[in-house]
């Protein structure tokens, strides 16, 4: 048995009347499931690379808030959430100097000292660098992405002040975005996408206590047109006895004004997602 990060490969022997047939079955040990048989070794390491990607992105996870009137604790949560979004505008807002990617690159040299492929990514990040290319950057599943989800989640005000240019490039590219999709898709009145994700088990029982509540997500959301997509970086999560494996359906009315979200497999690093990406600040209507 060797294990790779969370998964791990059984290694098996049959015989065949055309000799020895290797096996390699690869095996999710969080959920005791064989994902598949592989005869090529290369293709079971390809798949595994594959799956350590999806579940990258969704132990990454979303910072669910649920908007809603009633007891103080509530109405302290979603004050915490109104002043993080306002924190969010003024970042957008603010003038970029072109020596504020200082910060971001500093912030992850010293955070991935060591890490010769980070380090290969970050260098080239310092040189190649373009705002129009800032989702590419996003969804590279490099330092970059992991740093900005965790601030977002955890609402780390000074990591996000450093990574005030970046967040401001990604929601403009998405905008932009927004704009063409919005115009080519006229007689399209909705579309429905998916995510696959892991939940805590309170903000899952806080969620079904809220049907008709807004959900508030406080950062990027990356979702599919596929739900086998979802379905998949669902079951490739890490599961724990202290969460859930979910799918979120969202619906999204093309017709009402909402926070800016695009189709943005052109110019995503990973190019067999299908994905569409929410801009940070989301609110929906539990159902």
């Amino acid at each position: 048995m060797t294990s790779f990060g969370g998964v791990s490969c059984r290694f098996s022997r049959e015989e065949s009347t055309t000799g020895i047939l290797a096996h390699l079955i690869y095996i999710n040990i969080n959920s005791n499931w064989i994902h598949d048989l592989f005869v090529d070794r290369s293709k079971l390491v390809a798949r595994i690379e594959q799956d350590q990607k999806a579940r990258t992105k969704t132990e990454a996870g979303s910072s669910i808030s649920v908007i809603t009137s009633g007891s103080q604790s509530l109405e302290t949560r979603n004050a915490i959430f109104m002043w993080f979004q306002l924190f969010i505008e003024v970042l957008l807002r603010m003038n970029h100097k072109s020596d504020d990617r200082e910060e971001i690159l500093n912030m992850c040299k010293n955070s991935y000292k060591g890490n010769k492929k980070e380090m290969k990514i970050i260098d080239d990040f310092e040189k190649n660098y373009k705002a129009e290319n800032a989702i590419w950057w996003y969804t590279l599943e490099s330092c970059f992405h992991k740093i900005l989800n965790k601030a977002l989640r955890v609402q780390d005000f000074d990591t996000l002040f450093a990574l005030r240019f970046f967040i401001a490039d990604i929601a403009k590219q998405i905008k932009d975005e927004h704009k063409k999709f919005i115009r080519t898709s006229a007689n399209r009145h909705k579309i429905r996408v998916y995510r696959g994700q892991t939940i805590s088990n309170d903000e899952l029982e806080l969620m079904k206590k809220s049907t008709g509540e807004f959900l508030s997500i406080n950062s990027f959301l990356s979702t599919s047109h596929k739900r086998s997509v979802a379905v998949n970086f669902a079951r490739t999560s890490h599961k724990t006895h202290e969460n859930q494996r979910i799918i979120f359906e969202i619906e999204i009315d093309l017709h009402l004004q909402t926070k800016a979200f695009a189709n943005i497999a052109p110019m995503s690093a990973i190019k067999t997602e299908d994905e569409v990406f929410i801009d940070h600040g989301w609110s929906v209507v539990s159902n």
